[in-house]
């Protein structure tokens, strides 16, 4: 429903849907609908320099260059990692938020509603709806409609 990409001076720019605040910038009051590509603002007080991106079904995901990784958009099923999103009354966060818990990531890839992360150390985590073991940790029960909300290690990947 979005489309994002990095400039080589890493800024991130994005564009279309922003029903769920995927494209992470200021929208028109009038429209969810973006159709030129605008700048996404990080926290000034992170300095964040992107240097890759991954855009799921409703949600967003980045790695910058410090090994840090930010998501934003569609957030009840833990896609974003943004643990207590049902605080704000909101499915969605509209601009990004770092990912707690997840240091010297390399790579990120999004579905469409979950994370995946990978790690300097060849590990990956996981994040969001676990629908059809989709994310990898094995089948729990209770996390099968929610997902879980915090990066979980794929321990079946450990040393691979």
């Amino acid at each position: 429903m979005h489309s994002g990409c990095i400039t080589r001076d890493h800024s991130v720019y994005t564009w279309g849907s922003s029903t769920f605040g995927q494209i992470g910038r200021d929208t028109s009051a009038d429209s969810n609908l973006n159709f030129v590509p605008g700048k996404v603002t990080f926290p000034a007080d992170e300095n964040v320099l992107p240097v890759k991106i991954s855009c799921g079904g409703m949600h967003t995901a980045i790695v910058d260059l410090k090994g840090s990784a930010y998501c934003w958009g569609k957030s009840d099923s833990g896609q974003t990692g943004y643990s207590d999103w049902y605080k704000s009354h909101s499915t969605g966060l509209d601009t990004p938020k770092r990912v707690m818990g997840v240091k010297r990531a390399v790579d990120v890839s999004c579905g469409g509603f979950h994370t995946m992360i990978l790690k300097e150390s060849g590990s990956v985590y996981a994040m969001g709806k676990e629908d059809f073991g989709c994310l990898g940790i094995g089948i729990v029960q209770d996390r099968l409609s929610v997902g879980t909300e915090e990066p979980t290690p794929i321990s079946s990947l450990k040393g691979h």
